[in-house]
């Protein structure tokens, strides 16, 4: 059995970043550290961030189970997660809101939204010819 360390996106108190939860058998081919996914706390459904795994039991009696993987969100980079732990110890915040700032509503929303209804050819880039880059002479400034 696969136990995971989270990040819930959310404000917590100073000290107390993560939380253990365990790893469901259909999520441990694709849970690596910086995937999104959905956990319970407090009676509340959150997103979290996976901080990192391990098949090492902690001594925790009750742990409660990863509830799935958020579709449509891309695992944030190792980079980006050394960049939320600087961050939060720079600003003496908790990882959880620093996640919560860095990783706003907003964006989350329009990510999950937007990759779902993005036309197929969407990353096209069209070919010089029929694009043509207007002069200064146009009324455009410069």
């Amino acid at each position: 059995m696969l136990y995971a360390r989270i990040i819930p996106r959310t404000r917590l108190v100073r000290g107390l970043d993560h939380f253990v939860y365990t790893v469901p058998p259909e999520l441990e081919h694709d849970l690596r550290q910086g995937s999104f996914v959905w956990i319970r706390l407090r009676g509340k459904k959150l997103l979290g961030v996976v901080w990192s795994v391990s098949k090492k039991s902690p001594a925790i009696k009750k742990i409660a189970a990863i509830d799935g993987l958020i579709e449509g969100l891309s695992p944030m980079t190792k980079d980006y997660c050394v960049f939320l732990d600087w961050f939060a110890r720079y600003y003496g915040i908790s990882l959880g809101l620093a996640l919560k700032t860095c990783v706003p509503d907003a964006v989350l929303r329009k990510r999950v939204a937007v990759s779902a209804d993005l036309p197929p050819d969407f990353l096209k880039i069209p070919s010089s010819s029929s694009k043509t880059i207007p002069s200064s002479e146009s009324g455009m400034v410069s």
